[in-house]
């Protein structure tokens, strides 16, 4: 019996050493910024996402504004809100909009089957800067801690 609480002790000890741990992912740089649409601050839940320009090499990161257009990037296995890694990236700038119905809402527009929606998603952001294969948005993350502004233009 001894032995057996010295053994349930020991694994014990080790999962908490070892589940309990500071998660170190993959070595980030923070990155954050203020995001803008002609010159004011975009809404909170627009959307940023920094696409490697190389593809297989790093990876992609991402982030929402809050209310004053501030975004902080994660990577997908670095640290949350830590950034990205180091590396030439391009950006996508998104935010979509939802116009919710009542169910038969008359109103409602249909869809394929001629059945009443009870949602519309419109994208609110110029189409350019929403895909990665036109948006002419990049930005090359260094070593370090660094601020990085994006300005979209509606014109």
């Amino acid at each position: 019996m001894k032995s057996f609480f010295v053994l349930f002790s020991f694994v014990f000890v080790l999962t908490c050493l070892v589940g309990c741990g500071k998660s170190t992912g993959v070595k980030t740089e923070y990155v954050s910024g203020v995001i803008t649409l002609d010159g004011n601050p975009v809404q909170k839940g627009t959307k940023v996402r920094f696409i490697p320009v190389t593809e297989g090499k790093g990876e992609p990161a991402g982030g929402f504004t809050d209310e004053k257009g501030v975004y902080t990037l994660s990577s997908v296995n670095g640290d949350p809100e830590k950034g990205a890694l180091e590396g030439e990236y391009k950006i996508v700038v998104s935010r979509a909009e939802t116009t919710f119905f009542e169910e038969n809402d008359p109103k409602a527009p249909k869809n394929d089957l001629g059945e009443r929606v009870t949602s519309v998603s419109k994208e609110v952001m110029p189409k350019i800067y929403t895909d990665v294969k036109t948006t002419p948005l990049t930005y090359t993350v260094v070593k370090g801690k660094q601020t990085h502004d994006i300005e979209v233009s509606s014109k």
